[in-house]
């Protein structure tokens, strides 16, 4: 065989070693495409949510998703919504979910559960939908971990959706979140129960992040109808229970000052302090038992009462208490009253809107004497305020007896008078 013809029968070194790099790199880049396809956010967003889903029982979706790789990985999804499987009605709904994590938490695979920050923007959470989930779930005898925030958590144009009410522009900042320490936040938003709203925006500070704990909140109230406003400051501290979500403030001392602000009448500005055991349950504030100490100005005389309070779309009251002294503001008691300086005990019965438009009605006793009438408190104010009343009787529907009363020199005993007012028969 000639030399030509045996060099075109042998493959070259370099054609055989070119063929052997092909061959090795078809693998690679089939890997390298398939690594590249698992990166883009949607399909690693898609992964991850099946995941969560999986583990919760959620059938949980994103519209859109982003993430960084850098010195702290985060992604950040939008148009958030999880709904309980096979339900038609989210629990949950989010514009955006950010969520940052370190890289140690992601070499650990969860062992430590630390997390950089999480942001929320126009969270919308069913409690309804959420506690039928939770019941839905399998109980489990595994304790539940709680993640630390590193930077803490913001919630922008929150909305919570309960049974009867709801809270909206919900803003939250938490600097920072460990299980079992202190935590501090703000809170700012509007509730909705009924035409009675209640603005806020507070500070809060709890003992630790716990079910229970030790709870601080001061800053400012607003609860508006439609034609009243009440403005307050308020300080409050209590020992906070919470279960299935119902809150209990135990051994809770609030201390306010309030003004009252009538559409059509004079301000009333006064100090109150209560303390009590405050329960929240489905829109429903209650108080009880219930302490509380009044400062008032003009009409409202001071006075200390314990009873019970409950507020959902009516605010209920029943109050036990003592007057000191007959108030100087109101007009003189005739002879023999007006010179005893025993106290005034009473009770109070309330059922109607916040505003105290509704009837209201009261004991009144000193000595041997006893007064029962229904009245309004907006009308009796308006009559004390009169330098000369139009009606020498009070605006009130009652019964008043006395062992005796001296007019112009006169002695009467064994008086009875009734006063009749259509408007406030039951």
């Amino acid at each position: 065989m000639s030399p030509s013809a045996q060099a075109a029968d042998t493959p070259k070194p370099a054609r055989r070693r070119r063929r052997a790099i092909l061959l090795a790199l078809i693998p690679l880049a089939l890997l390298l495409a398939g690594m590249l396809l698992m990166l883009r956010p949607s399909i690693l967003a898609d992964i991850a949510l099946k995941q969560l889903g999986a583990a919760t029982g959620l059938e949980i979706q994103a519209a859109s998703a982003r993430y960084g790789l850098g010195a702290t990985p985060y992604i950040s999804l939008d148009d958030v919504s999880a709904r309980a499987t096979g339900s038609a009605k989210p629990l949950f709904q989010a514009r955006r979910v950010y969520l940052a994590v370190p890289w140690k938490t992601l070499r650990r695979r969860g062992q430590v559960l630390d997390i950089e920050r999480i942001e929320l923007d126009a969270p919308s959470l069913d409690l309804a939908a959420l506690q039928s989930w939770q019941q839905s779930r399998p109980a489990s005898a595994a304790e539940t971990r709680l993640p630390t925030l590193l930077r803490g958590l913001g919630i922008r144009e929150g909305r919570v959706q309960g049974e009867g009410w709801r809270v909206e522009n919900l803003q939250t900042e938490i600097p920072h979140f460990a299980p079992d320490a202190p935590l501090q936040a703000a809170l700012q938003g509007r509730s909705l129960t009924g035409s009675t709203r209640l603005d806020f925006d507070l500070n809060l500070a709890l003992s630790k992040a716990a079910i229970s704990t030790g709870l601080g909140v001061s800053g400012q109230l607003e609860v508006a109808d439609a034609t009243w406003r009440l403005p307050a400051r308020i300080r409050l501290r209590a020992h906070l229970h919470q279960q299935d979500g119902h809150l209990t403030l135990e051994r809770a001392r609030l201390s306010t000052a309030l003004q009252y602000l009538p559409e059509d009448g004079a301000p009333l500005a006064l100090a109150l302090g209560a303390y009590g055991r405050l329960h929240w349950a489905s829109g429903t504030i209650t108080a009880e038992p219930l302490a509380i100490a009044i400062r008032g100005q003009a009409s409202i005389p001071d006075f200390s009462a314990y009873g019970r309070l409950a507020l959902d779309e009516s605010l209920h009251l029943a109050l036990q208490g003592e007057l000191p002294h007959w108030p100087s503001s109101w007009p003189a008691l005739p002879a023999p009253l007006h010179a005893s300086r025993s106290p005034l005990p009473f009770a109070i019965g309330y059922q109607g809107d916040a505003d105290f438009s509704a009837p209201l009605d009261l004991q009144l006793r000193r000595d041997d004497s006893r007064l029962e009438a229904r009245l309004r408190i907006r009308q009796m104010q308006d009559w004390l305020a009169q330098d000369v009343h139009s009606s020498p009787l009070p605006p009130l529907q009652g019964k008043l007896s006395t062992p005796r009363v001296i007019v112009e020199g006169a002695v009467l005993e064994g008086v009875e008078i009734d006063i009749e007012d259509p408007s406030l028969s039951p």
